[in-house]
């Protein structure tokens, strides 16, 4: 029985040293690109009926690597918008430019998903609004 015990007590050690050692090489690892964002949620108000509406959101890559913006969906047919397709070098500044079309009366409420090679993965830029006559 204390030779089971012994044998658990080594086998527990070298599990936490192993995660140790392994958290210890991924915190020297390569720093992920960073975005930090001006601003991630636009109200337009009031918005005419008919009119489309734009916002540009504005971004910089504060890290030491480019960013690259892989994807840019927007939550439904009625928004869409503009991004940059080259990399983002550090220090740069960029920006995406969101369109809703408002053809339809009342509040809305859309976003636009951003995945990038950024640390958080995606980015939700959202507009809100009330369409009147």
């Amino acid at each position: 029985m204390m030779r089971l015990k012994f044998i658990f007590f080594i086998m527990l050690s070298l599990l936490v040293s192993g995660a140790n050692a392994q958290s210890f090489f991924n915190s020297g690892s390569s720093q992920e690109p960073v975005i930090e964002w001006e601003k991630t949620m636009h109200d337009f108000g009031e918005v005419p009926m008919g009119v489309p509406v734009s916002f540009t959101f504005k971004f910089k890559n504060t890290s030491l690597k480019p960013v690259i913006i892989q994807e840019v969906e927007a939550s439904c047919d009625c928004t869409a918008a503009e991004y940059p397709k080259q990399p983002i070098k550090p220090g740069e500044t960029a920006k995406i430019v969101a369109t809703y079309k408002a053809d339809e009366k009342g509040a809305f409420f859309k976003s636009i998903t951003v995945t990038a090679n950024t640390k958080t993965k995606q980015h939700i830029l959202k507009m809100t609004g009330v369409v009147v006559d």
